[in-house]
């Protein structure tokens, strides 16, 4: 099995050979990226496209253990909120059930190093007094299938 995989969304369905890790696919409204993981399925647009001929494809993001609980986003908030100043790592991991971790890190008003786990889901870190952005240092470093998210101004 080729690793990328190319397919075309036609009336009767998707046509063409998928990938071992990702595919594009291509419908009648552009070129989507597409991708399942063990926590999760994306499809995602990379460019919007007239292509006659071709059924529309929609973005969609599945989680494989349904919506991840309210309550661990404010428990991850809470956590950031205990020194607003720093930027703090954590995330939303699934065995047998969603789970927030934190890991030993190391922080500053700019930064933060810090190991991640196998079973991730979403990955959360804050900005602490800056706005809420991914920054060039989060591109690279948010290369996994997963959700990912940018928490700002907890000084305010």
């Amino acid at each position: 099995m080729r690793p990328v995989g190319y397919l075309w969304k036609t009336p009767a369905g998707l046509v063409g050979d998928r990938g071992a890790y990702y595919d594009y696919v291509v419908g009648g409204n552009g070129l989507f990226v597409e991708a399942e993981g063990p926590y999760m399925a994306a499809r995602i647009p990379v460019a919007e496209a007239e292509v006659r001929g071709l059924a529309p494809l929609e973005t969609q993001i599945a989680l494989r253990h349904g919506l991840i609980p309210d309550c661990l986003f404010e428990l991850a908030l809470s956590e950031m909120l205990k020194d607003p100043g720093r930027e703090k790592y954590l995330a939303v991991t699934w065995q047998d059930g969603y789970h927030l971790y934190l890991p030993e890190q190391e922080t500053t008003g700019g930064s933060v190093k810090y190991s991640t786990a196998d079973n991730v889901v979403l990955d959360l870190h804050s900005h602490g007094g800056m706005a809420a952005f991914f920054s060039g240092q989060d591109d690279r470093d948010e290369q996994g299938l997963r959700l990912y998210g940018v928490v700002g101004h907890l000084d305010s």
